[in-house]
């Protein structure tokens, strides 16, 4: 979520695709049905040494979800990690989310396939990879 700022603040980030290009991030966890934030996070930007945090939507989202238990985390393919399920599996929440194509922990079967809709991957135990396709979309997933 960007909140727009045109004030001046050392985190205020540009996103050019948003209404209101210029703003403050935050992430935040919200209920589906009632729209409750229960947690929020201010995106300060880089650390001071200058370079970029690993595994940022990791960090974000186990933060976000602490003190959770027994509830489900959807997200976007930002956050969804092979690493995110099932660090989640082990506090008893489950995950579903896309998946971007360029995941090195994607099973190379999975990708492999053209023009039909496998089932879910065998590959490993839960967390589980899926691929669905509709029309000429295909979209990956992860459970």
């Amino acid at each position: 979520m960007l909140v727009n700022s045109i004030g001046r603040c050392p985190f205020r980030q540009y996103m050019p695709s948003k209404p209101a290009k210029y703003g403050i991030k935050l992430w935040v966890a919200c209920d589906a049905r009632s729209s409750y934030a229960w947690k929020m996070q201010v995106y300060t930007g880089k650390p001071s040494g200058g370079r970029p945090e690993r595994n940022l939507g990791l960090r974000v989202v186990l933060d976000l979800t602490e003190g959770l238990s027994g509830r489900n985390v959807t997200c976007d393919n930002y956050f969804t990690s092979y690493e995110l399920a099932r660090k989640l599996l082990e506090r008893n929440v489950t995950v579903v989310g896309t998946v971007r194509k360029n995941k090195p922990e994607l099973p190379p079967r999975l990708l492999a396939v053209k023009g039909r809709s496998p089932p879910c991957s065998p590959s490993r135990p839960p967390p589980l990879w899926c691929r669905t396709s509709r029309g000429r979309k295909t979209g990956t997933w992860c459970s």
